[in-house]
């Protein structure tokens, strides 16, 4: 293929030179508005399974993996060593497994045998994946007392933000009244 050359390449180049700033600009606001309906879309369930978010007392830390995906179980690993340093009473781990390859039992079976503390959710029909904006595997999401989204996304908070976030949601929560003055 030749290069056009002459009196017309200068323009021909001066034109592309210009089209690709202006096409990274247009890009960057498409992304930039995108952002946060994407956030806006996100609505936190009042329930995962058999764990009723109104009622949890702290944070609650819900992992999206599956048992073929080689990060996940390495996720886990990462998530049951850092589990002692994590206020029992303030924090709860959730695992939900995504149905893809994999049925319900399977994924129990091997949540199970990885030894890991933790609820487990099996989501059949995809929903939760939707409903909480999950776009790969492991992926993390971060609730907060009422609900409230702390973080998502397919990096693992630190042990140290998590223990953060359960120590504000803790004193965050209204003292229980035992009747005693």
């Amino acid at each position: 293929m030749t290069r056009p050359s002459g009196p017309r390449a200068a323009p021909a180049a001066a034109l592309a030179a210009a089209a690709v700033p202006a096409f990274l600009a247009a890009l960057a606001l498409v992304l930039l508005a995108a952002g946060p309906a994407r956030a806006a879309e996100v609505r936190v369930p009042a329930q995962l399974g058999s764990v009723r978010l109104d009622d949890a007392r702290g944070i609650v830390h819900v992992v999206f993996v599956a048992r073929w995906c080689g990060p996940c179980e390495a996720e886990i690993h990462a998530l049951r060593r850092a589990a002692p340093a994590l206020p029992r009473g303030s924090y709860q781990l959730v695992l939900v497994g995504v149905s893809l390859r994999e049925t319900g039992q399977e994924f129990d079976d091997w949540v199970r045998g990885l030894g890991v503390e933790a609820a487990r959710v099996y989501d059949g029909d995809g929903g939760l994946e939707r409903a909480l904006g999950v776009t790969a595997l492991p992926y993390h999401v971060v609730i907060g007392p009422g609900r409230r989204l702390l973080a998502s996304g397919d990096r693992a908070p630190s042990p140290a933000q998590l223990q953060r976030w359960a120590a504000e949601a803790t004193s965050a929560a209204p003292a229980l009244d035992n009747g005693s003055r």
